[in-house]
Formats: C-alpha cells, structure tokens, sequence
C-alpha cells in the first residue's frame, strides 16, 4: 500500500503516541480533548505528554494557551508534541515561547520505511533480547549513553509487555547499547536507540535496526517509524528510513520543577 507523505508523517507521529498511550496504560491513563489527548504518565519524561492535533494556526495557539494554563495548575504533564505537516514552525514558534514554553530539545525528524523487501545487513555486533528483570538496568544505559534523566520507573512498568521488544549489546560483560521496539498493528516503532560514546562507529546501531526490523516483519508489521535526532538522522536514512515531516516538541515548567 502507497502512502502520501502527510499519510506517512501521521504514521511516524503515532508510534510515539503509541509509546505514551502504552506507558500510561500502565500509570495515570489518558484524557482526550477536543484539540489534544493527554497521557499521564509522571514515572517517565518522555512519555508524560500532550499531544495537539489541531491542524490549524488559529486552534493550535488556543490549545497551547489551555495546555499551558492546564500544566500550571498541576492538571496535565508538562511536555507538549505536535506534528507540523500543517502548521508552519516558524508561525508558531513565537505565541509558543511568549506562553511560557521552552524548547528542551531540537526539532526532530518524523522517518518512515516501508518493511516491504526490506533485506537487513548482515550483524556486525550481537543483539540480545533484555529479560523483564533487567529492564531497569537497560533503561539506566539508554540514559547515559544519551546523557539525559534515566526513564528506568516507566520502562519497568512495560517490561512484560508483549507489544515490547527491549534489545540490548554487551561488551566484556555490560551493557553498552539499546533500543526499543514497540509493534502496535502494521506499525513498528523505534525508539531509544543509543550507543555509549566509547563503542560508537563500530556498527552497532545499525545492527540494533536490522535486528529490530526483521522483528517487526515476523510480526506482521508492515512499516517502521520513528522521531529522529540529528545525531541519529544520518543512520536512519543510510537504512532506508525517509524524512517525512517534523516533530516538536516543548515544555511547560510547572510549578518546583528545577531545569
């Protein structure tokens, strides 16, 4: 099946709504808006989100002002997502900053590959699957390979889940590097994907991806997506994966929250 690229960068976004609806499945639950769904899930960062799907400038604004107000009073998580396949950045980014929101990341790429005749390189590195016991230790390595707060409460709380797949490499006996999977329906997500600064360019992450895929296609999942860095963009694309939009992404510091 033929996609358009609005039609892709939907697809790309979902997966990461996937991941949230899966965390907070398992914490606070979700809330759906009109012009925005909220996932609930205070153990993590990342996950704990807004999620706008106004597509026009006039609704966004006013769903960013309620969001905001929301987060302040204590009643929705602080992080606030959309995709920009409609709305242009550079239109919004001004009303965004003058509510109080701030950029805690750069923009990232929305990527989608079509599993289709997908053919995965040979490893170079050895891929393990992570029991549930030692999700939380993979979830520290995933954090300090990426140098940001460790997500460790929310990944224990999908460690059994079926829809996970927690993959890891080891060298002489720990962890260096991980990733993600979560296969909802024909989508496979990909998401932190990481490598510790001392084992990068040896092809590792590449070797995550292709084991990851070929996962993904056993599954029945007919495409892969994903919200890349820039750092992680040139890997992405070098596997087959296309930019199809962007992501963004800011923060409402509530109320105690230190930066």
């Amino acid at each position: 099946m033929s996609y358009t690229v609005k039609e892709k960068a939907r697809l790309a976004m979902e997966s990461l709504l996937d991941s949230c609806e899966l965390v907070s499945g398992y914490s606070g639950g979700k809330k759906v808006e009109e012009n925005y769904t909220a996932y609930f899930a205070p153990e993590t960062m990342w996950y704990n989100r807004v999620y706008v799907h106004a597509a026009e400038k006039e609704t966004l604004e006013a769903t960013v002002s309620t969001v905001a107000a929301g987060v302040r009073e204590g009643k929705l998580p602080p992080l606030i997502s959309w995709l920009s396949t409609e709305v242009s950045s550079k239109a919004i980014r001004p009303f965004v900053k003058a509510e109080g929101y701030i950029n805690p990341l750069p923009v990232q790429e929305a990527m989608f590959l079509d599993l289709e005749g997908y053919p995965p390189a040979a490893p170079t590195a050895t891929v393990e699957h992570v029991s549930a016991d030692k999700v939380g230790e993979w979830a520290d390595t995933i954090a300090a390979a990426f140098g940001k707060p460790t997500e460790h409460d929310g990944m224990v709380l999908i460690a059994a889940d079926e829809h996970c797949d927690f993959l890891v490499h080891y060298e002489e006996g720990k962890m260096v590097a991980g990733m993600l999977l979560i296969c909802v329906g024909d989508n496979a997500g990909v998401h932190e994907v990481a490598t510790m600064e001392a084992c990068r360019g040896k092809g590792i992450a590449s070797s995550l991806m292709n084991c990851a895929m070929a996962i993904a296609k056993e599954k029945g999942c007919k495409y892969a997506t994903l919200q890349a860095s820039p750092m992680g963009a040139p890997l992405y694309e070098k596997l087959g994966f296309e930019a199809v939009g962007e992501v963004h992404t800011w923060l409402v510091p509530p109320p105690g929250m230190m930066l």
